[in-house]
C-alpha cells in the first residue's frame, strides 16, 4: 500500500489577521533562545513560518516573524494564540482517534496559564493543530501505522 503524505491535506491559517497580543506580565515567559543563524538560515526560517499563512498576511507577519526570532530565538507566531483561557477538557470530549485526542488534550494543557510553564511560546505549531481538529495527527497516525504494517514486505 502506498501513502503519500503530501496528498493528504493543505494547511493553511485564515487569511484574517488577528490582533496584536497582549501578554499578561503575571506569566512567565520562556527565556530568549539565542539568536545565532546565518541569514541564509534566518531566510529559510521565516519561509517556514510563512508557508501556512495566505500570502496576502506575508508582508505585515514577515517583519514579526524576523523580530520574534531576533528577539526571542524562535518563532513563535504570538497573534495566533487564541485569547482567552484555554483549558484541556475531559480526553472523551475531543474528537478523533484516542491519539489523536490525547495530543488536542496535552496540546491544550501546553497553552492553559494555570498548567504550562511557558503558554506564550507554544503557539504557531499548537494553533495549527488545533484548527485542523486532529487532521494532522489522524494522517500522521495513519502513514506510521501503515509504514509499521508494511515492514518486512519491502
Amino acid at each position: 500500500m502506498s501513502f503519500d503524505i503530501s496528498k493528504a491535506m493543505t494547511i493553511k491559517l485564515s487569511s484574517e489577521l488577528p490582533s496584536e497580543p497582549v501578554f499578561d506580565p503575571q506569566y512567565r515567559r520562556a527565556p530568549n533562545r539565542g539568536y545565532d543563524l546565518t541569514p541564509a538560515e534566518t531566510v529559510v526560517a521565516v519561509k517556514n513560518a510563512l508557508r501556512y499563512v495566505p500570502e496576502s498576511l506575508h508582508e505585515t507577519l514577515a517583519p514579526e516573524f524576523l523580530n520574534e526570532l531576533i528577539t526571542r530565538g524562535r518563532i513563535y507566531g504570538y497573534r495566533y494564540r487564541p485569547t482567552g483561557a484555554i483549558k484541556a477538557k475531559p480526553i472523551d470530549t475531543y474528537k478523533g482517534i484516542l491519539e489523536a485526542r490525547a495530543m488536542q488534550l496535552m496540546i491544550d494543557n501546553n497553552l492553559d496559564f494555570d498548567v504550562a510553564l511557558y503558554p506564550y511560546e507554544l503557539v504557531l505549531a499548537t494553533i495549527l493543530f488545533r484548527d485542523l481538529e486532529c487532521k494532522l495527527t489522524c494522517v500522521f497516525v495513519a502513514f506510521f501505522t501503515i509504514r509499521i504494517e508494511n515492514q518486512g514486505r519491502e
